[in-house]
């Protein structure tokens, strides 16, 4: 086995960040920099804590439990089953992987055909094209770190910098004005905004590519498990600095734009701006880069764990079934993956992020499986009854309840409260039943 060098935990982490970094994660921060107007950087406060403090919290917990599975298997087997191919597939096939395929297209390719043409034949050879290139780079994982830590991934951090410096050349001017979801509280408004990345989902399950790249050095498991954190952290810290980057682009710019709807737009109109034609090159090189980086990091743990899963079938069959699944599901369009990743979303995160922070603080308290069980399915419960509601369908009686009785409902939190309160209820239930059995 090859010794781990501080060049191989250099190339880890910026491997992880590509993997993180989509398209998602390129247009969500320049429309909160500019829809959050003078409450900006609160509201990218709320947004890193669940692009990042959480995603690299989630990569924390995978490292100490050994893999989403066993850390879902601490409310009972069957959770674990579905929650772990729930999230697999959400942030794969289902949602994640066709978006990672559309998103360039419409946001790069749909604006220079002409109004009246269709977008099905070119959408097509678009996604076909990407997706062979991804079904490449997949079939030999031991080489993703060289591909994607080495080359694709600093390309991509190389050109956000460039198009930071470009546009910060200009005369630039920002809105004071606060719109959108953080007019009410800018900082809820970046935590939910920050939900639409899906990284705290991808967290769960980029641990497994990263405990099997170190798997080829000599290391101990502990040594992995400390390995793979510091990977995580200082992936976060470059995901705070290109967030940092995209967020001010979005702000300095938002005077020139008051219309720009999307991201995609704020960026593609201040680098036409900048740099003219070259500046609609420029973005179309970082888009491409960014969703193929996180759909190989995302076609590639999806096939490991399935094949790990249904050991019958090998890791290139599984790849292939998901690439062409995702084909087909991209070119439905983006606007339609959007819609159906807004529930799912608020239906799936909850549970992640509460998953995380029990195994996070269970050393210290050391939860019963009961406790893991009532938690876990009163968050479900919540989330699930808030996620239909946001696609339209309404369960007599419990959404009126919920809405007039849960705090934080109307803004998509309402698990919070139960949750924290749950915690502290059974943490200190279990504590006295613990010492009144040590006194008997």
């Amino acid at each position: 086995m090859k010794k781990f060098r501080l060049n191989h935990f250099i190339t880890i982490s910026v491997m992880l960040f590509g993997m993180f970094f989509g398209a998602g994660n390129l247009i969500f921060p320049p429309l909160l920099g500019k829809e959050a107007g003078a409450a900006v950087w609160i509201a990218w406060a709320g947004f890193v804590t669940t692009a990042i403090l959480l995603p690299v919290l989630g990569v924390a917990s995978i490292a100490k439990s050994g893999g989403i599975q066993k850390l879902a298997a601490r409310v009972d087997k069957r959770f674990a089953y579905v929650f772990t191919i729930a999230t697999y597939l959400a942030i794969g096939p289902g949602l994640a992987i066709p978006r990672a395929g559309s998103t360039p297209f419409e946001l790069i390719v749909t604006p220079y055909l002409p109004a009246d043409a269709s977008q099905l034949i070119p959408r097509l050879i678009y996604t076909a094209l990407f997706f062979a290139l991804a079904y490449w780079l997949c079939l030999n994982p031991s080489k993703l770190m060289s591909r994607m830590g080495r080359i694709t991934t600093p390309s991509l951090m190389i050109l956000i910098v460039l198009m930071f410096i470009f546009i910060m050349q200009m005369d630039t001017s920002s809105s004071a004005q606060v719109t959108g979801r953080y007019q009410h509280n800018a900082y809820i408004g970046g935590f939910l905004a920050g939900y639409d990345t899906m990284d705290t989902l991808a967290a769960l399950v980029f641990g497994l590519v990263v405990a099997n790249t170190l798997q080829r050095y000599n290391m101990t498991p502990t040594q992995m498990q400390k390995t793979t954190i510091g990977a995580g952290i200082t992936a976060g810290l470059f995901l705070g600095l290109i967030y940092w980057l995209l967020t001010s682009i979005g702000h300095t710019t938002s005077a020139q734009f008051p219309d720009t709807i999307n991201g995609a737009q704020i960026l593609l109109n201040s680098t036409v701006m900048a740099i003219g034609l070259p500046g609609a090159i420029l973005l179309t090189f970082i888009f491409s880069l960014a969703c193929l980086n996180t759909c190989v990091g995302l076609l590639t743990s999806l096939s490991e764990y399935f094949t790990l899963l249904f050991p019958r079938f090998s890791y290139k069959g599984f790849l292939a079934i998901f690439v062409i699944w995702s084909f087909i599901t991209a070119n439905f369009g983006l606007n339609t993956i959007l819609k159906i990743s807004v529930p799912v979303l608020i239906f799936i995160y909850p549970a992640a992020i509460v998953l995380i922070v029990m195994e996070l603080t269970r050393q210290w308290f050391n939860y019963s499986r009961q406790t893991y069980q009532l938690v876990i399915y009163t968050v479900a419960v919540i989330s699930g009854i808030t996620a239909l509601e946001s696609a339209r369908i309404f369960v007599p009686g419990m959404t009126q309840a919920f809405n007039t009785y849960l705090p934080l409902y109307k803004q998509q939190l309402g698990w919070l409260v139960p949750f924290l309160i749950l915690l502290v209820i059974c943490s200190l239930f279990e504590y006295f039943i613990k010492r009144r059995n040590k006194m008997a």
